[in-house]
């Protein structure tokens, strides 16, 4: 007993060897899947106009996109369940989340639908002009709300965003005309700016 007390005990060993130090995540993979994804969306507009004049109509251009993104993401949860992963049941969600799920889930349908009957009607430049005017309401409804102070360089950047817009739209082509801006497809445009606006808030909320 004398010389098993003498012994080293075995419990830190048995520690250090089936729990070892964590590492930190590589960013490379992050940075990698964002660009990927940013590749990705630049294509869609080129992509649906191509589609559009080969003959398919947005709805079943959004169809079809939602349905191979929805089996991708199935691909996803399969990996990451056999990895050891766990999937959510809706019963543990609060009612908080499930109303944040579902905003989010029909922000992101809108968004879908708005953005490719816009791109049916107006030019692609214009679409994303309009889209990428989403930053600018996350950061004024993030103020608006209290989660975030407007500083200065916010403003300023919120105002030059703001002051694009307008530019473009007031000092552009007459709308209505053969080579004139389509309303109808600015405000499917600026529909799929807010959808992607409610999103963002949304998940940070929820």
């Amino acid at each position: 007993s004398r010389v098993a007390d003498r012994l080293p005990s075995a419990g830190p060993y048995h520690r250090h060897v089936t729990e070892p130090a964590s590492r930190a995540p590589s960013p490379i993979f992050g940075t990698l899947a964002v660009v990927l994804a940013a590749g990705l969306f630049a294509t869609l507009g080129v992509l649906s106009r191509v589609t559009y004049d080969l003959g398919l109509t947005p709805l079943a251009f959004v169809t079809w996109r939602s349905g191979v993104a929805a089996l991708a993401m199935v691909a996803v949860v399969i990996v990451t369940m056999r990895r050891g992963g766990r999937l959510v049941g809706w019963r543990s969600l609060t009612p908080r989340d499930r109303i944040s799920l579902g905003i989010a889930a029909l922000a992101g349908a809108s968004l879908d639908v708005t953005m490719f009957f816009a791109y049916a009607r107006v030019p692609v430049a214009i679409v994303l002009l309009c889209f990428y005017l989403f930053p600018a309401m996350v950061a004024g409804a993030s103020a608006a709300l209290g989660w975030e102070r407007l500083d200065r360089s916010r403003t300023v950047a919120l105002a030059i965003a703001l002051a694009g817009m307008v530019a473009v739209m007031v000092g552009g082509p007459s709308t209505g005309g053969p080579s004139g801006l389509d309303p109808l497809g600015v405000v499917l445009a600026l529909g799929s700016t807010v959808s992607q606006a409610v999103f963002v808030l949304v998940s940070r909320s929820g």
